[in-house]
Parts: C-alpha cells; structure tokens; sequence
C-alpha cells in the first residue's frame, strides 16, 4: 500500500500556485510546481488523498473552480500518479460534500423510484493497514461495495477526467483514520478549530442547550449538521453571488493587503443611506447619533470578522494558541464518539495519537523538531499534529507573491510515515 497526502491546492484562487495563465490568458498547469508535486508523489499510488480546500467554491463560480480543477485532474491521470483519489473536502470546498450527500441521497434515490433519505452530515474513512489486518484497504462504513476492484466510487465527479477515462473518486468526511501497528492517525482538514467555522454550533449549543436534545460530547454528526448553513454559505455563497463576488474579492485583496479604502468608503455610503431613510419622525432629532451609532456598530464587526478569519492563514502560531487547543480538545473528544460508533460496523480503530490536517497553509514535517503535542483530559497519551501546508502563493503589497510551502506526506509498508516539502 502507498498513499499520498495533499491539501489546500485551491483550484479557483488566482494565487494558486499550482495554476498559472498562458500568454493568451488560459489556465494551464504551472509545470515548475507540478514538476515538485509529481516528484514527490511518485508514480502509480494506491490512493491520493486530497485533504480539503481542493476546489475553491468562495473564490469564484463553479464552472470557473472546476474547469481548473479538470486541467489538473487530466495531468493527474495523464501521468498514471494514483489509481484512486480519496476526498476529504475542507471549508472552501465543502459544497463538495453537500454535492455528494445530494447526489447520493436525493437526486440517486428520486431516479430510482425510491424515498429520499436524510444526509449522513459526516462519513469517516478507515483504512486498516495492520499486519493482521484481514482488509487492508479503503472503507466506507455503511456505503454498499461495488463489484469489482473499483469498491466505491462512481459520483459526479468521476468523469471530470472524461467519460472514456474516468477518475475513481472515493468520498468521506470530515474524518479519515490510518491505522498502522505502531500508531492511529486522524485526517481532518481542520476548519472546525477555527471560530467562524464552528461558531453556529457552540452559539446554537449554548442558547438551546436542553432542548436541542443532543447528549455531549457532541458527535461529529451533530457537529456537522449544526455549522452546516454557516459553511455552506461561506463555501459557495460568494462564489455563485456574481455580480457581487467580483467586489467582494477585491475587498478582501485589498484588506488584505491593508487598503481599506473602499471599505471605508461603502460604510460611509451605508451611514449615508441610514441618514436618509430614517423615517420615524420622534426619532429625526437622533438621527445623526444613531446613524453613528449602527457605523461603529458594524465597523466593530466587519473588522472583527476579518481579523479572525484571516488569522489562522500563513500563521504558524496559530495551533499554539488556547482557542485553537481548546477547540481541537473538543473536536477529539467528538471523533472518539464517532470511533465508538464504528464498532457497531464491527470496525475497530484505536484511540488516535497522531493528526495530519490542512488549512492553516503553515506545514509542519513529520520529521519536525517543532511539532505541538496536545493532551487530552490530563491523559498520558497526547496527540502530535502535523500540518500539509498548502499551494496558494501569500501576496504582499511591497515583495509581491511569495510561496510558503506544502508538506506531501506519503505511507508505504516498507518506510512508514514521512514527508517531503514543497519550497
């Protein structure tokens, strides 16, 4: 068996590193980065796991994520790197899943005749690759087997390659455990440790609490289906929004880049049109002052909101923090719930000691000096993460683009574990 491990490629995103434009302006493969990626991967892969944030639906539409996402696909398959691809989406592809869930459970069932079922909202992957291990191989509890050497597959997306030459793509989320002799790894692409992609569930969570009727720790269902209209609205809410996802994007480059300019300036507009439209007329003497009042108002939350949805990116402080270990520690104890649920599909996974996830784009090595070990509960165990990286170039106003890193990790049953980075 021989795996790789990818993430964060963000096919969409102009800074993709990835991606570059022709001379005339097509999408083509950046060949010097490719070059890097194929290098590492190798050739001929059992699976290539794609840890989330592959397709960027908040960026831009979806014919525009996934015409890019194809090019890299053919050249994937082109060049024979893997047999079957396992994908686990993030935050900014998330409507991968809603994708896959509706296919499988409303769009499939309706074409048959049959009712339409509820979402699973989550699905781990579990590949057991123990000595002993009867099934040395890719499972997906409670999904039906396929005939064949082909076990899963066969979604919308398996053809994004050509329908002559289709792509086997395997889905699960937002979970995947490794298992070998020597240690339990967890996959997860990681947005649920930052606030805004967790923040529906734990103010639902505390406003409701007895009524929800839901026991804790939460399980990583419930936790899904609790952020689930956040998420689907910031994974592709902005995307399809054309004509407003032009603009949008421009104020996040510009803030970005620390121009506030024009959003000062459409705030000002906003307390202009309150100014005007205020039609309560014992109110007009305080029109001014309250008027004022909204401005700072949503001054305060527009900013808040950009601070702490930049923060985690490009930022390798970030898992040192106590919210993002507070939110892991709760994250965790949720995926214990859901490994105790899997022994009911007579699958045994041990506790996880080991994590490797995505989205913070700041890579940690397996061979790094410098990894964050979290314990749980005051447990002996304690848990070591490592990050993938990822493939977006940061922008800076005065050096311009600059490419912080990928980490590819790869498993054989000869090395074990490692990575290579990607500089």
């Amino acid at each position: 068996m021989r795996l790789a491990i990818i993430s964060d490629t963000h096919f969409g995103d102009p800074m993709c590193a990835l991606m570059d434009k022709s001379k005339k302006g097509v999408d083509i493969i950046n060949d010097e980065m490719y070059r890097k990626l194929r290098e590492a991967v190798g050739e001929d892969i059992n699976y290539l796991i794609l840890l989330g944030d592959i397709l960027d639906d908040s960026i831009v539409n979806y014919c525009e994520a996934y015409k890019i996402a194809k090019i890299f696909f053919k050249r994937i398959k082109t060049d024979g790197i893997a047999r079957e691809i396992i994908y686990i989406p993030g935050n900014h592809d998330f409507d991968v899943w809603h994708t896959v869930e509706y296919q499988v459970n409303v769009i499939n069932r309706i074409n048959k005749g049959l009712p339409v079922r509820l979402f699973k909202q989550s699905l781990p992957a579990v590949m057991d690759l123990r000595e002993k291990s009867t099934n040395k191989d890719l499972v997906l509890p409670g999904v039906e087997e396929k005939k064949g050497t082909i076990k899963y597959s066969g979604l919308f997306l398996d053809n994004i390659t050509g329908i002559g030459s289709p792509t086997h793509f395997n889905f699960a989320y937002p979970n995947m455990y490794i298992i070998t002799d020597d240690r339990t790894i967890l996959l997860t692409h990681g947005q649920y440790f930052q606030q805004y992609w967790s923040i529906a569930g734990e103010v639902i969570t505390k406003i409701a609490k007895k009524d929800l009727q839901i026991d804790y720790p939460i399980s990583i269902k419930e936790l899904v289906g609790l952020n689930f209209p956040t998420n689907q609205l910031a994974s592709s809410g902005v995307g399809q929004a054309y004509p407003l996802t032009p603009l949008i994007r421009k104020i996040q480059r510009d803030v970005k880049d620390g121009d506030f300019k024009d959003l000062k300036k459409y705030i000002e507009r906003l307390k202009k049109y309150t100014d005007e439209n205020m039609e309560f007329p014992i109110l007009q003497s305080y029109k001014e002052l309250f008027s004022d009042f909204v401005l700072n108002q949503i001054k305060k939350v527009i900013f808040n909101y950009i601070e702490e949805i930049e923060s985690p990116r490009f930022d390798s402080g970030f898992i040192f923090s106590e919210d993002f270990e507070n939110r892991f520690t709760a994250y965790y104890k949720s995926c214990l719930e859901e490994i105790e649920e899997l022994k009911d599909e007579n699958i045994n996974v041990p506790d996880p000691d080991f994590m490797i996830f995505g989205h913070t784009h700041a890579p940690i090595p397996w061979n790094s000096g410098k990894v964050k070990k979290i314990t749980i509960n005051n447990q002996t165990r304690k848990i070591t993460l490592y990050n993938t990286g990822g493939w977006l170039y940061r922008h800076d106003r005065y050096s311009g683009k600059e490419f912080c890193g990928a980490e590819i990790f790869i498993y054989d049953d000869i090395n074990d574990f490692s990575s290579i980075q990607i500089q």
